[in-house]
């Protein structure tokens, strides 16, 4: 018995000395990156100018927009099938390079349409554009196969990598005079080409002949719906308001509202991280009370963790701000230490989020977020032209902590009755 219970404890210790090794290189990898990003964001923002500054933000806007909007779905439904029918990946890649190849040619149209809402101002943008959409959706894909299989931590050694060439690469441009938006996308285009061969090695899969079943794409679509939308609605959530930002106040104030953002997307880092690393196990694992036990463990964590790391950005807000623009903007910097309130309570929907993918997106999921979107448009709509970005900060905040507070009543008054309710049935 004693050996039994020394066996077990051993065990237990190897476990959790191994998962605590594998986020600790995550956290690692994920710093750098993040870094990188901070540092070449700095670089750019300061050279690129006002006007140059907003039109590289529309452009990785619009870059996400397209890539959920197009991919109607597969890119999160690919992380579920990838972890549970594995032999389900050649096809699922197959079906997205046939949409890339259709949906660029749809983005080629609008841009030669043009419009108001999506002008780069420049015909090399737009081509440059077009060509980073494609090798952006297919390192998508090969993104939520690496996390659904469970390959995290390679993942995240690339993504480092590629931070790390790119910061590089503007810190060369900048000493040599000749940063602009056509080189720094250009190079991007490079990254994620370079993203999609090295995870397409680790998975080791075939890709031609492209081999399209026909049955998955009709079942994937059925699971596909309810993801699809949940992928555009947070994605509106986000990153929609820029939008308004830019038809209502121009290409300069979505610069300086949008910067905070990015910066506050980068800081997600510990949330991102259990999210990613869970996703697998909670997949894994049918048993709704575990999921929320283990849940219960991981948001204390994150909301300690993201409350500190909201309070060292707040009082450095100023400065880091300053560096950014090469002069003081104090309406930046309260946009931006508004939206940390928001970020402290968006970090822990990250983990909402997987638990609720692992039990397959449902209406109340679509309702709440469809709800919440629906206000912050409307609040950014009608309290922009008065108030500015601060307007948009404040709406964005509000509907992050909606979000967190619906979606966690959700998950133990709804969800979590109906699972012990059909328990009972059996």
């Amino acid at each position: 018995m004693v050996n039994n219970l020394s066996a077990f404890i051993n065990e237990k210790i190897s476990k959790h000395k191994e998962f605590g090794k594998e986020l600790s290189w995550n956290v690692f990898y994920r710093c750098l990156l993040i870094l990188a990003n901070l540092i070449s964001g700095m670089i750019l923002s300061r050279d690129l100018g006002d006007a140059n500054r907003g039109i590289f933000q529309l452009f990785n806007t619009s870059l996400g927009l397209f890539a959920i909007f197009f991919n109607f779905g597969l890119n999160s439904s690919a992380y579920y099938y990838a972890n549970k029918k594995a032999d389900s990946i050649r096809s699922y890649l197959a079906s997205n390079i046939v949409l890339s190849c259709f949906s660029a040619v749809i983005i080629a149209m609008l841009l030669l349409l043009g419009s108001q809402y999506l002008n780069f101002r420049s015909n090399l943008i737009s081509m440059i554009f077009i060509i980073c959409y494609f090798v952006y959706s297919l390192s998508a894909i090969y993104r939520s196969f690496m996390v659904g299989i469970g390959y995290n931590l390679y993942l995240q050694k690339i993504d480092a990598g590629g931070r790390l060439s790119f910061l590089v690469f503007v810190v060369i441009c900048h000493f040599l005079g000749c940063l602009s938006i056509p080189l720094v996308i250009s190079f991007m285009v490079l990254e994620y080409i370079a993203t999609s061969i090295l995870s397409h090695r680790k998975i080791n899969i075939d890709v031609w002949p492209l081999k399209i079943d026909l049955d998955l794409i009709k079942e994937s679509y059925l699971f596909n719906g309810k993801s699809y939308l949940m992928s555009i609605l947070i994605f509106l959530i986000n990153r929609g308001d820029q939008y308004i930002v830019k038809y209502l106040q121009g290409n300069i104030q979505v610069g300086y509202y949008g910067i905070g953002n990015t910066i506050i997307e980068n800081l997600g880092v510990v949330a991102a991280l259990l999210a990613t690393i869970y996703l697998s196990k909670f997949l894994s694992n049918d048993d709704l009370e575990w999921k929320l036990a283990k849940l219960n463990r991981l948001l204390p964590i994150v909301f300690f963790f993201s409350l500190g790391v909201a309070i060292v950005f707040y009082f450095v807000a100023p400065y880091l701000l300053e560096y950014y623009f090469k002069k003081q903007n104090e309406v930046a910097v309260q946009s931006f230490r508004i939206l940390l309130i928001g970020y402290v309570f968006w970090s822990m929907c990250y983990l909402i989020f997987v638990v609720s993918a692992s039990l397959r997106y449902k209406k109340s999921n679509i309702i709440i977020l469809t709800v919440v979107v629906l206000l912050n448009l409307v609040l950014n709509y009608n309290f922009i032209p008065v108030y500015g970005i601060l307007a948009s900060a404040i709406a964005s905040s509000l509907c992050y902590f909606l979000i967190f507070a619906f979606s966690y009543i959700d998950l133990y008054c709804f969800k979590l009755r109906n699972h012990r309710r059909k328990l009972n049935q059996i």
